[in-house]
């Protein structure tokens, strides 16, 4: 499972929270542990490198939405700098190197090993 720092995803969408969206997706990245194991969970990297244009879309053209978007206004990211702030965060959390290097790729490059090894790829 892959854990992503869409806002609205996460429950926390103001453009002035951009911590608290990072404790957000370790609140999810440990709730993802609880319920898969450790070796199930990774950072999805969803980050909209044209946000601007796409929540300009948002508001000028809402009929081309779901009310699921378009109710949370804007949409906010945790952008790549604050993705690399999450090991600190998982670490004052409990996680020890091992569970942070799995998650922060170990996760999906053993299952890419694997699946490029079943089908010889």
């Amino acid at each position: 499972m892959g854990i992503n720092g869409v806002g609205i995803f996460l429950g926390v969408n103001a453009p002035e929270d951009d911590d608290k969206r990072v404790q957000a997706m370790a609140d999810h990245i440990e709730y993802g542990v609880e319920l898969l194991g450790i070796e199930h969970v990774g950072i999805g990297s969803d980050y909209s490198f044209d946000h601007e244009d796409f929540n300009h879309e948002l508001r000028i053209h809402p009929e081309a939405f779901s009310e699921m978007y378009t109710r949370w206004g804007p949409l906010q990211w945790v952008p790549p700098e604050g993705t690399l702030t999450l090991p600190t965060v998982l670490r004052s959390r409990g996680f020890d190197d091992k569970a942070v290097d799995a998650v922060f790729g170990g996760n999906f490059r053993r299952v890419a090993q694997a699946t490029h090894a079943a089908t010889g790829r």
